[in-house]
């Protein structure tokens, strides 16, 4: 059997061998699904190719070599990325959108080079504006930062390529990633001077280190005044959470700052090869990672697309740049709904807020409606985990009342789970946490009824008090840890519009647009066993089945 020319060139762009059984089921599959009834063993057949083609691997045993172990990691990734992306294809070739006005329908397209040259494109052209802002402006200096994990979370030296002693098997790269990322946003979110917090512009990427482990690089803008200032915040940040070896720089001429930057972009956005793409592809996407932001002040990745897509402006654009021609040639209104999920599932708006941004004497008008929808999240499960590890702080200070260092747990409690909670509150249940672990019996009965009556957060002081080192760690998990909570967020675009004042009419609505799927799966619905069906679904989509509203 001969593969067409079609799956040629999709199999060729995704970097996928696909074998002929795999093409001559497919075909089997097309020409089943012409029929109105199909029985389950479609699906079966379906699922026992699957699950042959994807038995894992044995991994390797801990006395691995370090070319053992970056095969084996490049291997897992690449095979991630390629599978993600097929699943991908397989998904936006099934989707059939439609304009409710014209009823003109296309098809999804799956790109991942043109998808990866967007993205650096995207990346650079960001960068080149945020920098073009400060050429000139002799107030200004840049930082030039880079940020690695300690030696706990490098399973290999990175001198020697030998196994690292000090590697903690039960951190994982996306643990790593998140101490950079939090330790990061420490430093531009809390820099203050005089007690007056200071707003900062920046960009940063994070790029594999050679044993895999992430480490960052970022560009910061400080006026040359507070350059001191940041500089020691910088440092204290670093030193309170532990950060591994780091690099500061500080470089005088702003037009400069681009280039020390850039390099890890196209380094890491813009590969050579199909090989390349996949394996930075996957190590993000397994491990989690968003690889590049910088200052909310530049136009959102999605919107510019969007806008591109429909309008066209970057279309022999020569060497302008083409986000700031979209900005322009546009006046872009973003409003953002706020709401609260309660606990009968119910949202309850508590507000809005809206940016403008762009030219309002621009060819076009654009309105942008977000939503922003706030889920609570339990965190104190992760109290036992993280008060076992070592960072800074003694645990047994910690159960013996010492403030210094429940201080230092509670940092790196934030840092490791990304999130950012009202420490004084914390540290005024601490003291009362701080009295009872200090005090002898009689003493704690004597003021038991005030302290009790006041606050409800002691039970049981005589089990306390047999078994001090036991009940100390589970009163402090219950006085704070039992019940403490997080804001998770999710954001949603629910409009989208795009007015030509030229032709003087609506050029795009997202509310024109419905998607369906192809009715070459129709059949599937016939199917009786809904178990059957959902495994067949989840097998062939994977997690993109269940977030068509990602679409947009």
């Amino acid at each position: 059997m001969k593969k067409n020319n079609f799956d040629i060139e999709i199999f060729k762009e995704l970097g996928i061998d696909i074998n002929l059984q795999e093409i001559e089921f497919t075909k089997e599959i097309k020409t089943i699904s012409k029929n109105e009834e199909v029985d389950q063993l479609t699906s079966k057949k379906y699922l026992e190719f699957q699950n042959k083609n994807n038995k894992p691997k044995n991994k390797f045993r801990s006395n691995e070599t370090f070319e053992n172990y970056l095969n084996y990691e490049k291997e897992k990734y690449i095979k991630a990325s390629k599978d993600k992306e097929y699943k991908q294809f397989l998904y936006t070739n099934r989707i059939i959108m439609q304009n409710t006005k014209t009823n003109e329908a296309f098809n999804l397209n799956h790109s991942i080079l043109q998808k990866s040259r967007d993205n650096y494109l995207y990346f650079f052209y960001t960068q080149k504006l945020m920098e073009e802002k400060y050429i000139g402006n002799d107030d200004y200096f840049a930082i030039f930062l880079t940020l690695t994990t300690p030696s706990k979370f490098h399973k290999y030296s990175s001198t020697t390529n030998k196994l690292n002693p000090k590697f903690d098997k039960e951190l994982t790269i996306n643990d790593a990633y998140k101490l950079l990322n939090s330790s990061f946003r420490e430093i531009y979110k809390n820099f203050k001077i005089k007690r007056k917090f200071v707003k900062v512009e920046y960009s940063k990427v994070l790029e594999p280190h050679k044993n895999l482990t992430p480490h960052l690089h970022a560009i910061i803008y400080v006026q040359k005044n507070d350059i001191e200032f940041m500089l020691n915040h910088i440092k204290n940040v670093i030193k309170k959470n532990g950060i591994g070896e780091h690099n500061i720089k500080v470089i005088k001429d702003t037009s400069r700052s681009s280039a020390y930057l850039l390099k890890y972009i196209q380094k890491t956005t813009n590969p050579k090869n199909e090989e390349e793409f996949h394996f930075f592809n996957g190590w993000k996407k397994v491990n989690k990672i968003r690889v590049f932001t910088s200052s909310s002040s530049i136009l959102d990745k999605a919107i510019y697309k969007k806008i591109n897509t429909i309008t066209k402006l970057s279309n022999g654009l020569d060497n302008k740049n083409a986000i700031q021609n979209v900005l322009d040639n546009c006046q872009i209104k973003i409003k953002q709904n706020e709401y609260d999920i309660d606990e009968d599932f119910d949202y309850i708006k508590q507000g809005s807020k809206t940016k403008i941004k762009g030219n309002k004497n621009g060819r076009y008008k654009v309105k942008v409606v977000k939503e922003k929808i706030n889920k609570i999240k339990y965190v104190g499960k992760d109290f036992f985990r993280i008060l076992n590890e070592e960072n800074g702080f003694d645990k047994n200070k910690i159960l013996e009342g010492n403030f210094e260092h429940f201080e230092k747990y509670l940092a790196y409690f934030q840092v490791m789970l990304q999130f950012k909670f009202s420490n004084k509150k914390l540290l005024r249940i601490y003291e009362d946490f701080n009295y009872y672990a200090n005090n002898q019996k009689d003493e704690i009965l004597v003021n038991f009824n005030e302290i009790y009556l006041k606050n409800k957060y002691i039970i049981d002081v005589d089990a306390m008090l047999e078994n001090k080192t036991i009940i100390n760690k589970v009163n402090l998990f219950d006085l704070i840890f039992k019940d403490l909570t997080t804001t998770i967020s999710y954001y949603k675009v629910v409009d989208f519009k795009i007015y030509d004042k030229l032709k003087k009419e609506v050029i795009y609505n997202k509310k024109d647009f419905t998607f369906e799927m192809n009715q070459e799966l129709s059949y599937i619905n016939s199917w009786k066993d809904e178990f059957v069906k959902e495994k067949y679904l989840e097998n062939l989509y994977g997690d993109d089945f269940f977030s068509l509203n990602d679409l947009d």
